[in-house]
């Protein structure tokens, strides 16, 4: 069996300590890494950025698509930007922009071409290793595409 889980720096080896007369041979250590660029040049990068944001660009029947891409190319963070409080238009929304970008890609989660999702957890107090929200971040193709759509759709997010 194996057993994953994400440890302070500082409390790695008295977590280690606890658990050694259960584990088999030595623990493997592993330390989060960030996705590596794209090693695509960039102007097949730009034509890519081209074709989504062509495709993305909210229509007059899609009122919630500018919040969604607001979300994912200004760093939301779900905690700080609502306060706390969940809010299921914007899921929706995004849950939308993601389907629409099926079409570029075969992963599991289509809006990870646009950007990085990193989940936090509170680090203290009462509610101390509870989900705090999820912050997103802009991959590089997703800068290239929120470029094109502030100069080419003159869409303004902010």
């Amino acid at each position: 069996m194996f057993l994953f889980v994400e440890l302070r720096e500082e409390a790695a080896a008295a977590a280690i300590n606890a658990i050694a007369p259960f584990l088999i041979g030595q623990p493997k250590l592993f330390a989060a890494q960030p996705t590596p660029d794209s090693q695509v040049p960039e102007y097949e990068l730009k034509e890519f950025a081209q074709k989504i944001a062509a495709h993305i660009a909210p229509k007059g029947n899609q009122p919630a698509r500018l919040k969604a891409l607001q979300v994912v190319f200004t760093g939301h963070d779900t905690f700080l930007n609502q306060g706390g409080e969940p809010d299921s238009d914007l899921r929706n929304a995004v849950s939308a922009l993601s389907r629409s970008l099926r079409v570029f890609t075969a992963s599991s989660s289509p809006l990870d071409i646009l950007c990085t999702r990193i989940k936090e957890y509170f680090l203290e107090g009462p509610y101390k290793g509870k989900y705090r929200g999820t912050y997103y971040r802009p991959t590089k193709l997703g800068e290239y595409v929120y470029q094109i759509l502030q100069n080419k759709y003159h869409l303004m997010l902010y």
